[in-house]
């Protein structure tokens, strides 16, 4: 797994830098040139639009949305991550468990969920290591839950808070604070 995530990191960052390279600066300013094609369908007029951002507490029930997908958050708890974990270096690390509840008709896909931490006026990236940092990968059927532990730096162990996007189609941003900053 560290080998694999090692492996897709190189190679975006050489992705990146080539197509940095081969791009021609005097067309910088122009966006290239799209013809639609018959049959292209327009973007819908909120295709652009910021996604709406619902609160919740850490440790507390969680949000579920009016679709009946649910989202809880556990409070943080210290973390230690060991010599082989890829991640940030960070003054402290917190670990927390995202329960997902599948209250749906369809089944649902908790790796489309993206989580970020934001501590202290500092983000940090998601530590991966043994036992935290895996979403589950098979869809979850309705009327199911499913559990998984993530773990992030932290710049401040009592200033925290974390975004839980499902997805970006369906559901908006969930925002999990403590009772103290929420």
């Amino acid at each position: 797994m560290r080998k694999l995530i090692a492996a897709l990191g190189i190679t975006a960052a050489v992705t990146l830098t080539l197509g940095a390279c081969t791009a021609d600066p005097e067309s910088a300013d122009t966006p290239p040139a799209v013809e639609p094609t018959e049959g292209d369908a327009p973007l819908p007029e909120d295709a652009y639009e910021t996604p709406e951002v619902a609160t919740a507490q850490f440790g507390d029930t969680g949000y579920e949305f009016e679709d009946g997908l649910a989202v809880s958050v556990s409070e943080g708890e210290s973390f230690k991550p060991s010599k082989y974990a890829v991640s940030d270096e960070a003054p402290h690390y917190l670990k927390w468990t995202v329960t997902f509840t599948n209250g749906t008709d369809e089944p649902w896909r908790a790796i489309d969920t993206v989580i970020a931490v934001a501590s202290g006026g500092v983000e940090y990236s998601e530590v991966y290591d043994d036992g935290v940092g895996e979403q589950p990968s098979v869809p979850l059927p309705p009327g199911e839950s499913a559990s998984y532990d993530v773990a992030f730096g932290v710049e401040d162990p009592t200033d925290v808070r974390m975004s839980v996007t499902p997805d970006f189609a369906d559901h908006a941003v969930v925002l999990f604070t403590d009772a103290q900053h929420g």
